[in-house]
Formats: structure tokens, C-alpha cells, sequence
């Protein structure tokens, strides 16, 4: 929690369980916090997610998604080619859930959660938004941009240029991300 705390990285619940979730969460390595971070591909029935158990907040994505797909050989289910690291778009739910602002509540909550199986975990939902991320931003910008609170791993969604991805765009609440220079 005080390594989250001193990044400005709210934690809180984990997202319920789905077929798709992982049970990963931040963790210490060094002295250093490692973030989770899965890349999911809800456009494409047939992909699998991709998961990175142990990131550094200042990786960028950009690095990521040219790892992920390099231009010369793209992941064998993009059939189309259609995912290409310069022309994706990445998207972080900003879920809509209570923050921890104590390392003893995030305590608690993490005990309990072992406990009952993360039966309540979805009691604090509303509607969730999204967060368009640009692929210069590093995951702190992420972690930290004031509307995220991290439950579990990060979870990074990217879509590809097309008609199904402007619709659920235009039926979508997005949060457009600005990267300052510091």
C-alpha cells in the first residue's frame, strides 16, 4: 500500500470474478512495486489475452505493443493484420468503485476477500467509463491519473481501426488522457 501511496496509485476492490479475470495484484520486487498489466482484445472472440505479471509503473506502452505486435509478425488469431502497434487504440477501465485511502482498510479488505471468495466485491459498482491512453503514456500515467483505481491488474483493452470499434466508441463514456511534460 505505501509504495502505491507514494506513486499517488489508488487501490481498491478487485473487479468480480469473470471467466476472463486474472488474480494477480501489485506486489513489491526489490523494493520496487510491479504492476500486473493484461492486454485484452474484446474485439476479437478468439484472442487471448496477453498478461504481464510483473511491469514497472515507468514501462511505457508503446514498448509493449511493439513487443506485442511486431510489424513483421502480428499474433496468429489477427488473421486481418489488423492489430499493429502504430494504429491500435488503448483503452483502461476507469471502474467506478471506492478507493482505499489507508493501508489498514486495503488490509482489511484484501483479508476479507480471502476469506469470502470475493463474494462482495461487485457491491460498490456503477457504471464504468474508460480512459483513452496514448501509447507514449507509461503505466504510471495510468496508475495514477485521478479517476483509476487499481483492484487487481491492469487491465489495458485494445482495439483496432474499424466499424466496431467507432460504435462502441460513440456508445461509450471515454475519458480522453493528456500527457504533460514535467
Amino acid at each position: 500500500f505505501d509504495a502505491c501511496d507514494a506513486l499517488s496509485v489508488r487501490l481498491g476492490p478487485a473487479p468480480p470474478a469473470t471467466g476472463r479475470a486474472y488474480d494477480a495484484w501489485p506486489f513489491l520486487e526489490g523494493g520496487e512495486l510491479r504492476v500486473p498489466v493484461v492486454f485484452a482484445y474484446p474485439e476479437v472472440d478468439d484472442a487471448p489475452p496477453d498478461l504481464l505479471e510483473a511491469c514497472a509503473p515507468s514501462d511505457l506502452i508503446a514498448d509493449w505493443l511493439l513487443t506485442l505486435f511486431p510489424d513483421d509478425n502480428g499474433p496468429a488469431w489477427d488473421t486481418a493484420g489488423a492489430y499493429r502497434a502504430p494504429v491500435v487504440t488503448c483503452y483502461a477501465r476507469l471502474r467506478q468503485v471506492t478507493g482505499f485511502y489507508r493501508g489498514d482498510a486495503y488490509a482489511e479488505y484484501r483479508a476479507r476477500r480471502e476469506k469470502d471468495g470475493g463474494r462482495f466485491d461487485g457491491e460498490d459498482a456503477r457504471d464504468d467509463a474508460y480512459l483513452e491512453v496514448p501509447a507514449a503514456a507509461a503505466f504510471l500515467d495510468v496508475l495514477s491519473h485521478p479517476h483509476f483505481v487499481l483492484g487487481g491488474p491492469l487491465v489495458v483493452e485494445v482495439r483496432a481501426p474499424s466499424a466496431d470499434h467507432d460504435g462502441w466508441r460513440a456508445r461509450t463514456k471515454v475519458r480522453e488522457m493528456s500527457l504533460v511534460a514535467a
